[in-house]
């Protein structure tokens, strides 16, 4: 964030007068700031001040407070203003443009000083909430005028609003969330504790997501609405001690500082800062618009937003153009010519700039195209997209066409229908013809190409082409601008007699004839004119100065009537002056502009002859200014009163006003502005002049805005005027009773009684009670205000109403028991209880509702008066309803106080069972309800309570109830009586659980076994350790846990030491693993593997494993650990778990690596149990660890039995076991292939050719031999491989020979033909000549040498042989040879690209007469790089659309036929002789030939 300086909109004081608080509307458009005077000025965004006015104390009789917090209402209308001395004023300031007064609309007392005040959004009524300092934090009851308290804690630093939500900050550190519950002010509000800052919160702020607190310790701290931490940041802004306020702008684009001097200072905010690369930085504005900096020169462009919106996407392109998007509009800007534009604009997101053209940007967007430049921008929007475009090369004129196939040439944006398809635009004999295809044929459309051509030589400024086609055209009506632009064209090559013809021909007869005239001047003179006519006055004048002719400059501005330069210039040449002016006045004079002639006296001191002139004009405004600006200067009466006369006559009562003032004519003076309704200029000056007089303004005031129907505004004025009945009735009308109660206070006390009663009366009359109640009270009868109130069914403000008049206890009690008494009368219960209650009198109310009988009323009322007797007066009205033999009702109260067994005990006693098993299930649940059956079922007796219990399905809970009241007889019985079996075992199995518990194993086994559940005893014996009993038992109830039993024993003598017994008691218990843990465990390896031999010899080897690791130092700890997890994993039945912990033994757990072998076997072995996909990743995994310490064969077996041969061949491979290789190879070619490359490269390199071709390697021993140079031994290895072979080998022989300088050497020959070897030799040979005609700069003779050397494609790459002939062609500007082989060398490419090896490499075009090869192998890979591809289609493109560049092959005459043929052709033909190539140049020598 950076920031500048503004402006400073108030000055700074002498002294310490700090700035209150600043609060910007929600509009934006207003500020208001509270300075230390308690004085609130109102400024637009600008810093004009719109407003300025004094706030007032709570206490008319005190001054001494301070303004807290400003907050405005979500309207912007509304400015709520918090002070020091427990007030909150409400001053309606309606909308900036409104004519609207400014009023105190509300105000709110409390007890207490508030420090921060808030506004929430969108709640104009009750939205009010505010701090204070003695922790409180309030919501203001606006339509009441008092406060409610939300809360309170530690006192209130600030507070911060976003959206609905409000914070408060408190001394303490604590940050709280206001919780409001519904509306503001009403129950269940609070404070609740968000998070504790580190410091006292001095400043806070809110976001839709965050909270920022900041305090003394310089740092800000950022929280989420939650109260958790989300980060911090230390800030430290120098200076900021002489800050006493804050306030952005909404759009953060400027901000407002207050001092603690009193200054408002305003700055401009930069909200980001961006680089593009290392060329420009931007900083945008928040407020709208941008700054581009240079970073390689530091120079600025500026980018101004029109609709002052933020700019959101911005973008350079081309290191140089600069587009940017606001809200509404789309930003130019040229960075090299400082050109900028901009057009009103919505962005879509999928705009396409087109930057072609320096002078002109084409937009395209959804079916709309737009074109925009430095000076100008145009728009066209169509409902279809734009598919084709084309730009005059001047920038001057756009043609395009729609999918609808609608042609658009927008220069008065002229439109013509296609049908079909357009398939290009033609320039051809002077008219411009767009072609095009459709369900009719081919179509041709003919454009005005005279005048496109005629607005492009304007714009060219090519006079003479446009005067010709203008010519053609004649005088047209629509061809004027045309002839306009052409005369300015003239004007400026000085053809002054064709700027005439061209100004006449535009119809401007008046310019023609002055051109006309300037033609026969001389050549200063015509300079001089012709700046006339631009305008160029200056440029006028210094032609002729330059001329030595300065009486015609001087004269010319006479002639224009430019006195002021004329008088200039005179006193420059040193003409006379004087007689100058004169003749200035004199002709404002005759021209009757005598206010003109006035102001040029007064400017020369001539104030007397000013004033006849202004008054001779009519002019007393002027008139007026003069004699108020120059006070000192004695002007004549008559003037004077003849200026006064004319402005009263003139209705100008306020200036008539502020004149006589002037004159210190003060009586006149006030008296004018009261004419003119000026009452604040009259009260101002009489106040200050003449006392006397300010009473008189002031009722006349008054009774003016009285008569004007503002009868708020007309009170302060009458009262000051002394008219206080008048101020009564304006107070009155207005409905301000309390600016009326002031009145009333400062007037005569019997005067003031007398008129209290009549306004009680209208106040009564209209529903104003309260004021009523304090005129009531001011005219001596506040009694009769609590009559009032009752008679207004008010009963708590008439209580209130009787307090404040001190009404005495007896007369008030009477009053309200005849008014209880007759609501009684009346029926209105309802109405009597609230007067009772409003009153204090409870017990009347009671007594009332029970006189009448209604308990229901009277329940309610104790509820709300007295709820802690609630419940004892139910419990009393149930017994009452008891006695009364009414059970239902009386089970009504009792349940409302919560005592359901009274309720139950009612009915049971009344013998209504199901109604008290119905209450007992309702409020005491299902045990409540057992409870009552098994009470009932006792009542009936055993048989028939069980039936009865039995019917409604109770038998089973109530025969638990009885267990669990320890009722274990009854409980059986009632189980038997029902036939319940199951039931009765379980009542016998908690009787055997209760016994037990006493230690009555005897009875307890008794019990168990009647309840059919004999194994429980069993567990009871095991559980004391019995085990004999428990073996007993178990062998005669229950053999299925015997074997748990034979294994507790056979524990029990492992303890002891008896292996043996142990062992027994394990294999006859069933249960052998145990036995081989037992021995396992204790050490006892040779007893433990001949027992897995005997009776578990699937768990041998691993035993075995064990062992082995048991050996001291044979494992590491790490390693033992992998091993008891293997273990333990194989204990769990998870094999592949074993096997995975297995491998996890690696070399560094033991140096033992046939014991690693071992381990890893066993891991296999674990993992082929576990299916396919398991055994391979097990299996991999130990072949890694074997091949990581040198045992690669067994690897590669472990690989091969899982059939991953690649992989055990590759084993075999990195460990160059060859052989092994092979044989894991055999039968498939491609790892057979893998193989002998991988052995070939081994043997390569350790460089041993010979080797090489002995293991069978030939294409390898050869690149090998050549590049060793042993050439013998290549050429005959190569020829035993096949001719092609050995031509390969000869050609990079020779090619080595030819580039060493040996150029007489033909290589090898060995078995290839003559013919071959000579066009191999030749094709070596002109490539390098090629290569050294490019070293050393000789073009011609490189792009002969290139081209010669296609006729021998066979032996080239084809590709290459085209891109370099194309390439040595274009450097010795042969544009057409080029182009032939540049379009030959695209095909080839495009067949590399799209594998075409059938038709790429045809070469049909060049067959008849060039002698190149038809056809050619395609190369594999490209010779060119893809940037160089690139390069060679664009040059290609151009070079066709290029007139100058024809597509030929250039043909030269045959030295024996005289027939044209190709320049590099050996053979002709036409008369098929064949010609001898030049051995440097690879051309047909021709000299020396004979010719037919």
């Amino acid at each position: 964030m950076r920031c500048h300086h503004l402006e400073t909109y108030l000055p700074a004081a002498l002294q310490l007068q700090p700035i209150a608080a600043l609060a910007w509307g929600p509009d934006r458009q207003r500020i208001a700031a509270a300075t230390s005077d308690r004085t609130i000025s109102v400024f637009s965004p600008q810093g004009v001040r719109l407003d300025k006015f004094k706030t007032k104390p709570a206490d008319t009789g005190s001054g001494a407070y301070s303004i807290r917090g400003l907050a405005w209402s979500p309207d912007s209308t509304l400015l709520a203003v918090a002070q020091s001395d427990g007030a909150i004023f409400g001053f309606r300031l309606g909308r900036l443009d409104s004519q609207e007064k400014k009023a105190i609309c509300w105000k709110v007392l409390f007890k207490g000083s508030p420090t921060s005040i808030v506004w929430l959004p969108g709640d104009s009524a009750s939205g009010v909430i505010f701090g204070c300092l003695d922790g409180q934090v309030c919501s203001a009851l606006l339509g009441q005028s008092k406060a409610a308290v939300v809360g309170q804690a530690q006192p209130v630093l600030n507070l911060a609003v976003a959206g609905q939500a409000v914070w408060s900050a408190h001394q303490d550190g604590w940050i709280c969330r206001v919780q409001l519950a519904s509306a503001a002010g009403k129950a269940g509000s609070l404070l609740q504790r968000l998070v504790r800052h580190c410091a006292a919160p001095e400043a806070l702020a809110a976001t839709d997501t965050s909270i920022l607190a900041a305090g003394p310790d310089l740092k800000v701290h950022i929280y989420s609405h939650t109260g958790s931490y989300a980060m911090s940041h230390e800030a430290e802004v120098k200076h900021m001690h002489t800050a006493a306020a804050l306030a952005w702008h909404p759009d953060g684009g400027r901000l407002w500082v207050g001092t603690v001097a009193g200054s408002l200072e305003a700055f401009q905010t930069c909200s980001t800062c961006l680089r593009y690369g290392e060329s420009f930085q931007v900083e945008q504005h928040a407020a709208g618009g941008a700054t581009i900096a240079s970073l390689k020169d530091g120079s600025t462009h500026g980018l101004v937003a029109p609709d002052s919106m933020p700019i959101h996407w911005l973008e350079v392109f081309r290191g140089r153009y600069v587009v940017a998007f606001t809200a509404s509009a789309l930003l130019l800007l040229d960075w090299d010519t400082g050109a900028s534009s901009h057009v009103p604009w919505k962005r879509a997101g999928d705009e396409c700039f087109c930057l072609d053209w320096p002078l002109v940007c084409i937009i395209h967007s959804q079916g709309s195209l737009s074109r925009s430049g430095a000076a100008e921008s145009q728009g066209y929007s169509h409902t279809t997209d734009v598919d084709f475009v084309e730009l005059s090369r001047e920038a001057t004129h756009v043609l395009f066409r729609d999918t609808n196939s609608n042609l658009h040439a927008p220069d008065d944006v002229q439109q013509l229908q296609v049908e079909g398809e357009v398939q290009h635009l033609t320039f051809a004999q002077g008219e411009a013809q767009v072609v095009a295809t459709g369900p009719h044929g081919t179509q041709h459309v003919t454009l005005d190409r005279e005048l496109i051509s005629l607005g492009s030589a304007l714009a060219a400024k090519h006079l003479t082409r446009a005067l010709g086609i203008l010519g053609a055209r004649g005088q047209q009506g629509r061809l004027k601008a045309q002839w306009g632009r052409a005369a300015d064209l003239a004007i400026e090559t000085m053809d002054l007699t064709i700027a005439a013809d061209c100004a006449s021909a535009a119809g401007d007869a008046v310019k023609a004839d002055f051109l006309r005239q300037t033609v026969a001047c001389g050549n200063a003179e015509q300079a001089a004119r012709i700046a006339q006519l631009a305008g160029h006055w200056q440029d006028a004048e210094a032609a002729y100065l330059q001329a030595g002719q300065p009486s015609s400059a001087l004269q010319m501005y006479k002639d224009a009537h430019k006195w002021d330069d004329a008088i200039r210039l005179a006193a420059t040449i040193g003409q006379d002056v004087g007689s100058l002016q004169e003749e200035q006045l004199q002709w404002l004079i005759r021209s009757d502009q005598q206010v003109a002639a006035g102001e040029l006296w007064e400017k020369r001191g001539g104030y007397a002859q000013a004033m006849a002139l202004y008054l001779d004009a009519a002019a007393p405004m002027h008139a007026a200014k003069l004699v108020l600006s120059n006070r000192k200067e004695r002007f004549e009466a008559a003037h004077l009163e003849r200026v006064a006369e004319m402005l009263e006559s003139a209705g100008l009562y306020e200036d008539l006003g502020e004149f006589l003032e002037g004159c210190h004519m003060t009586a006149d003076a006030v008296n004018a502005y009261q004419r003119g309704h000026a009452y604040q200029q009259a009260a101002t000056l009489a106040g200050q002049q003449a006392p006397a007089l300010l009473v008189a303004v002031e009722g006349a005031w008054g009774a003016w805005l009285a008569g004007q129907g503002k009868q708020a505004e007309a009170i302060s004025h009458l009262v000051a005027g002394g008219q206080h009945e008048a101020a009564l009735q304006a107070a009155s009308g207005c409905r301000n009773w309390q600016a009326a109660s002031d009145i009333l206070a400062s007037m005569d006390p019997q005067l003031a009684q007398a008129h209290a009663l009549d306004l009680a009366k209208r106040c009564a009359d209209q529903g104003a009670l309260a004021a009523a109640e304090g005129f009531l009270s001011t005219a001596g009868r506040a009694s009769d205000s609590v009559a009032l109130w009752l008679g207004e069914g008010m009963w708590s403000e008439a209580h209130a109403a009787a307090v404040r008049a001190k009404m005495p206890q007896e007369a008030l009690q009477e009053v309200v028991t005849a008014e209880g008494a007759r609501l009684e009368e009346q029926g209105r219960l309802q109405d009597a209880e609230a007067l009772f209650l409003a009153f204090d009198d409870p017990d009347a109310a009671l007594a009332m509702w029970h006189s009448h009988h209604r308990f229901t009323e009277a329940v309610e009322l104790v509820a709300r008066v007295r709820p802690d007797q609630l419940s004892a007066l139910h419990s009393q009205l149930g017994r009452q309803l008891v006695e009364e033999g009414d059970v239902e009702g009386a089970e009504v109260h009792f349940l409302a106080a919560s005592d359901w067994q009274a309720a139950a005990a009612a009915l049971q006693e009344a013998g209504l069972w199901e109604e008290a098993l119905r209450v007992a299930h309702e409020h005491g649940g299902d045990a409540a309800e057992d409870e009552v059956a098994f009470a009932w079922m006792q009542t009936l007796g055993l048989a028939r309570g069980g039936r009865e219990l039995q019917e409604r399905g109770l038998v089973g809970r109530v025969v638990a109830h009885a267990v669990r009241t320890q009722q274990y007889e009854a409980a059986g019985a009632l189980a038997q009586v029902a036939g319940d079996g199951d039931m009765a075992a379980w009542a016998h199995h908690q009787h055997a659980l209760a016994l037990q518990q006493q230690d009555k194993h005897a009875a307890a086994e008794a019990a168990f076994v009647a309840s059919g559940q004999p194994g429980d005893a069993v567990e009871m014996y095991v559980s004391q350790g019995d085990l004999e009993a428990a073996r007993r038992l178990a062998e005669q109830w229950q053999l299925d846990s015997l074997p748990d039993i034979l294994a507790a024993q056979a524990q029990a003598a492992a303890d002891a030491g008896d292996l043996a017994a142990a062992e027994g008691l394990w294999l006859h218990a069933g249960l052998p693993h145990q036995a081989l843990d037992m021995y396992s465990a204790s050490g006892h390896w040779a007893e433990a593997l001949s027992f897995a031999r005997n009776h578990l010899p699937q768990q041998a080897e691993g035993l075995e494993l064990e062992a082995k690791a048991a050996e001291p130092g044979l494992l590491s700890m790490a390693g033992q650990a992998r091993l008891r997890e293997a273990h333990a994993a194989l204990a769990e039945e998870d094999a592949l778990a074993a096997a995975h912990a297995l491998l996890g033994i690696t070399r560094q757990d033991s140096a033992d690596c046939d014991f690693l072998s071992l381990v890893w076997h066993r891991a296999v072995s674990l993992g082929r149990t576990q299916g396919h996909i398991h055994c391979m990743e097990v299996v991999r995994d130990a072949a890694g660890q074997l091949v990581h310490i040198g045992r690669p064969a067994a690897a590669a077996e472990l690989l091969a039995s899982i059939n991953d041969r690649q992989e055990a061949v590759a084993v075999c491979m990195d460990a160059q076991l060859f052989t092994e290789a092979k044989d894991l190879a055999r039968g498939n070619a491609i790892l057979q292939q893998a193989v002998q490359e991988a052995e070939a490269a081994y043997l390569m390199q350790h460089g041993d050719a010979d080797e090489l071709a002995a293991a069978g390697y030939l294409s390898e021993a050869v690149d090998m031999y050549e590049a060793e140079g042993r050439w013998e031994q290549a050429h005959t290895l190569a020829s035993s491989q096949g001719s092609e072979h050995a031509l390969a080998c000869s050609i990079r022989h020779a090619t080595s020979e030819a580039e060493a300088g040996n150029a007489a050497s033909r290589a090898h020959q060995g078995d290839l033909e003559t013919s071959t070897l000579q066009d191999v030799w030749e094709a070596v040979h002109l490539t390098v000549q090629h290569r050294h005609s490019v070293r050393t700069g000789q073009v011609e003779l490189a792009a002969k040498q290139a081209t010669a050397r296609l006729r021998l494609l066979a032996h080239l790459p084809s590709d290459r042989a085209f891109y370099e002939a194309g390439e040595a062609c274009r450097s010795a500007a042969k544009g057409g040879m080029a182009l032939a082989f540049f379009n030959r060398y695209l095909d080839i490419s495009e067949g590399i690209d799209d594998g075409d090896h059938d038709g790429a490499g045809g070469l049909n075009d060049f067959r008849m007469f060039t002698g190149i090869p038809t056809s050619a192998p395609l190369p594999p890979w490209h010779y060119a790089a893809e940037h160089a591809r690139d390069e060679v289609r664009e040059w290609t493109l151009s070079a066709s659309m290029d007139a100058s560049v024809q597509l030929e092959l250039p043909q030269v005459p045959c030295p024996v036929c005289q027939r044209p043929m190709y320049e590099a052709s050996l053979r002709c033909l036409a008369c098929r002789s064949s010609l001898t190539a030049d051995t440097l140049t690879g051309y047909p020598i021709t000299e020396g030939l004979p010719s037919r």
